[in-house]
């Protein structure tokens, strides 16, 4: 068995859990740097475990503010016997494609359930992250200008009195 995608440079004890993967008959495994010092740390692990193997890189979220000499060490990096790879190189999959999709059907969803300014109601989206994550704002912004409430007290209003909830 092969762990393809793990990150044993995150963890307080990767020799254990090397020890533990292997005793559950994991055979291989790849480590993923996600910038500059991780992938060296990750080459460092591959060097201590028979197995182990690196895959060297720079994160997506970071992919903007890498320099040059980055994108050169991490060349460098690839040269080691133990690097398999080169990942999470500014390919984000989730950001570039996956987002804008949902995005738009959610887009298309609320447009089915309000149609025109004269059409009332509420759509409840009830995810914390629409408020904490970067992803979750730019959700909301792909809504069509509508009043957005947090307080329940807005949501009972809107239905009680007539009067459209304020953000």
């Amino acid at each position: 068995m092969i762990d393809t995608h793990t990150h044993l440079d995150a963890l307080d004890d990767p020799d254990d859990v090397v020890a533990r993967a292997r005793a559950a008959g994991v055979t291989r495994i790849l480590t993923v740097g996600t910038d500059v010092p991780g992938s060296h740390r990750a080459l460092e692990l591959a060097d201590a475990h028979d197995g182990v193997y690196a895959i060297v890189g720079i994160h997506p979220h970071a992919a903007a503010d890498a320099t040059d000499a980055d994108i050169a060490a991490v060349q460098t990096l690839l040269s080691h016997p133990k690097a398999v790879g080169a990942g999470e190189m500014g390919l984000d999959w989730f950001r570039d494609y996956a987002l804008p999709t949902a995005m738009l059907q959610l887009r298309q969803g609320f447009g089915r359930l309000i149609r025109g300014h004269s059409d009332r109601g509420v759509v409840a989206i009830l995810d914390p992250r629409l408020r904490t994550k970067p992803y979750g704002r730019a959700f909301l912004g792909a809504l069509p200008r509508c009043p957005v409430a947090e307080d329940p007290a807005a949501v009972a209003a809107f239905f009680g009195s007539g009067v459209a909830v304020s953000a």
